[in-house]
């Protein structure tokens, strides 16, 4: 019996020798971890807010912004959006634009 206890006293010392141990030595290797001060922790959540909403305004996509380079074979021979709403505006065109666009 007091030789289980006397077991039991080493493991229970050898467990503490090894938590110095791993705090020693992570205070070797990371020594930025433990000294943060409050306001490093802090989260500004408004901050951050306002940041992506700076970042998301700076963000120009790179989309074609007229719509006249975009080119058909259109009904009436029309090669630009312009031109086939042109054409597709008049009465006598209308049947033939509604089978062209409804394909």
């Amino acid at each position: 019996m007091a030789e289980e206890k006397q077991q039991s006293n080493k493991k229970t010392y050898l467990g503490i020798i090894v938590i110095i141990l791993t705090m020693v030595l992570s205070y070797v290797f990371f020594p930025s971890w433990g000294r943060r001060g409050v306001q490093e922790q802090s989260f500004d959540f408004y901050q951050q807010v306002n940041q992506l909403k700076q970042d998301i305004s700076e963000i120009k996509p790179n989309l074609p912004m007229a719509t006249s380079s975009f080119e058909l074979n259109g009904p009436g021979g029309c090669s630009t959006v312009e031109e086939c709403r042109d054409y597709c505006s008049f009465p006598e065109h209308e049947e033939e634009c509604a089978e062209y666009f409804a394909q």
